[in-house]
């Protein structure tokens, strides 16, 4: 009997660090991109420079493969 509970006082102290972990990584996260450049349009229909396509291939990329 001791060590039942023991196993359930483990069980839960553990997942209530498990889930507070998971509440305090999700924050926003915030993609800073610096260049002297100006971006044109964010448009990808407009968008022909380099940087612009960066941004769109650093951002859309990783919201496509689920990354973020």
């Amino acid at each position: 009997m001791r060590k039942l509970k023991l196993l359930c006082v483990s069980v839960i102290v553990l997942a209530a660090m498990f889930l507070m972990n998971g509440l305090a990584m999700a924050a926003p996260t915030v993609v800073v991109y610096g260049t002297t450049e100006r971006v044109t349009d964010m448009d990808p229909a407009n968008a022909y420079d380099f940087h612009t396509w960066e941004i769109f291939y650093n951002s859309l990329y990783a919201v496509d493969k689920k990354v973020l």
